[in-house]
């Protein structure tokens, strides 16, 4: 058998062992285990020598496992010296028979003379570099090289597996966190809507307790409220978005009396009404419904100490106007531009989807939501709806 006979042998037998060792990579479910058996590979096919695997990282190269070799301290950057540093970045593989001769080694006092650095790519991007080195100059043969770059090519398919499992990973525990959130979202907004009719219905039945002759009048607060209730619930058990509006012709006056007709407001409180009667828009009864209730909870509870409750409906040009105004605590400046956003509110028991809502229904229907206050003089919400369709 000539030499040229031999040496393909030999080179086949590694190659074979290679393949057959690399399947092991397939099974390893963590970086440094890829690391680790790597290192092995290297060991049983290409024999024991100086031998690291290094990572990629953002802060430049890092050493995950070393034998033979004393590992840099901290990363070494991309844009600096090294063999294995210059692989990476030119995504290349990098072969110094005699280190002397290279400016970019770095000497690490173990009496290297050659050196083979071979990248770990995927589509392009560099992930891992691969390195061995030798006390002998000129050590390694095209053969050793072409293994290792072989071996690089199963290293980079497992290191993209494990990336692509953890990016699944987090995509579903992504998900299962948005659905929570989702959930906490209904659930607090059922809460907050839910609310003041309850408490209707509760003060209604105090007050029949406390004056029977009322019952036939607080009745019709219960069902009224029991009616709304079960609205709020439709709306959500069949998952109507905001922006799916199932529009009519309303009279907004209309709604605002039906409103106040069913509530039970503090003695303290008192209210004005400036109700342009007769007129009629196209929007969806419910969500606006839910949309001046949540204002008058708003201006209601402004006012612990009692106060007038402004509410005010006409025509202007060719919109509708609706003001909800009081003369409560009012809001401060800084607080002013946080309104609107989702879960913010300035109430200790508060969930801060109300004018959240408010706005999505409004604009939802073309129309625009504004809130003029301040701190201590009281609040005015103003809400124009288009009058005619767009």
């Amino acid at each position: 058998m000539s030499r040229d006979e031999a040496a393909r042998k030999v080179y086949e037998e590694n190659l074979a062992a290679l393949h057959s060792h690399a399947v092991r990579l397939n099974t390893v479910d963590s970086v440094e285990g890829v690391a680790k058996a790597t290192l092995e590979i290297m060991e049983q096919v290409l024999g024991e020598g100086l031998i690291a695997f290094q990572l990629v990282e953002e802060e430049g190269l890092v050493t995950v496992y070393a034998r033979g070799l004393e590992p840099p301290k901290t990363p070494m950057p991309l844009d600096g010296r090294g063999v294995t540093v210059r692989a990476a970045r030119e995504a290349r593989t990098m072969y110094v028979p005699d280190v002397r001769d290279d400016p970019d080694y770095i000497d690490a006092s173990v009496g290297s003379r050659s050196e083979l650095a071979v990248p770990v790519r995927n589509d392009g991007e560099v992930l891992a570099v691969l390195n061995m080195e030798s006390p002998s100059v000129d050590a390694f043969t095209d053969q050793d090289i072409r293994l290792l770059e072989i071996l690089a090519l199963h290293v980079g398919a497992s290191l993209t597996r494990l990336w692509q499992e953890s990016k699944l990973l987090r995509v579903s525990e992504e998900n299962v966190s948005n659905m929570l959130s989702g959930f906490e979202r209904v659930t607090r907004m059922l809460r907050h809507d839910l609310r003041s009719p309850l408490q209707s219905i509760n003060n209604a039945a105090q007050m029949m307790e406390l004056d029977p002759s009322t019952a036939a009048e607080m009745l019709t607060i219960i069902r009224d409220n029991v009616k709304y209730i079960a609205e709020v619930l439709d709306d959500l058990r069949t998952m109507t978005t905001i922006r799916t509006l199932v529009k009519e012709p309303l009279e907004v006056d209309a709604l605002i009396r039906r409103l106040m007709d069913r509530r039970i407001l503090p003695d303290d409180i008192d209210v004005e009404l400036r109700l342009q009667r007769g007129v009629k828009l196209r929007a969806d009864d419910t969500k606006l419904t839910r949309v001046i209730d949540n204002l008058i909870n708003n201006a209601v509870e402004a006012m612990p100490r009692g106060g007038r409750l402004t509410l005010e409906a006409k025509v202007e040009g060719d919109e509708y106007v609706i003001v909800v105004g009081d003369d409560g605590e009012g809001i401060s400046e800084d607080d002013l531009s946080l309104i609107f956003r989702p879960f913010f509110s300035t109430k200790e028991t508060g969930v801060g989807l109300g004018l959240t809502y408010c706005r999505e229904v409004v604009e939802a229907h073309l129309g625009s939501i504004e809130v003029e206050s301040e701190k201590g003089g009281g609040t005015v919400v103003t809400v124009r709806l288009p009058l005619a369709e767009p």
